[in-house]
């Protein structure tokens, strides 16, 4: 039961099931699983973390509906201090009120946020948009950084 209490603290402990509204909480010898009352943005409702001999996270995003399993998103070689990222990352829901903490990413916020980090981008403000993109979605730089790379300016 220890290492399903240490999970939940690398999550974010309290923070965490307030943010998320997560319950139904099942701890293991290795794992913890956990529902998310949410809508999320992979449509998981199911969550299992798992730690592996490489003393790294596996983490299960799943659809559990009228007893039928449905797999949505798997993740694996996570070390814990990405947990609370890829978490965020997957499902949309953020883990502590932080800078963008209330906001749950949903599909019309991420329009939202590519449209004004473009708009910066083909203003030359290519470092603003990358600071949007990381601040708003909890990418990393690398990833903020190809996304940038890929705006192109339409043709009329």
């Amino acid at each position: 039961m220890t290492v399903a209490k240490t999970i939940l603290e690398q999550l974010g402990g309290n923070k965490f099931l307030a943010m998320t509204g997560a319950k139904n909480l099942l701890g293991d010898a290795n794992s913890l699983t956990f529902r998310i009352p949410m809508r999320t943005l992979d449509g998981s409702n199911t969550v299992k973390i798992t730690l592996t001999a490489m003393d790294d996270y596996t983490l299960e995003f799943l659809s559990v509906r009228a007893g039928k399993v449905k797999p949505k998103t798997f993740r694996e070689g996570v070390y814990n201090e990405n947990l609370q990222e890829v978490f965020t990352r997957v499902t949309g829901l953020h883990t502590s009120l932080g800078e963008y903490g209330a906001m749950k990413m949903t599909r019309k916020n991420w329009r939202s946020i590519c449209n004004k980090a473009y708009t910066l981008t083909m203003d030359g403000q290519r470092i603003e948009a990358v600071k949007l993109l990381r601040n708003s979605t909890g990418c990393g730089l690398k990833e903020a950084l190809d996304a940038t790379k890929q705006f192109k300016p339409m043709a009329w």
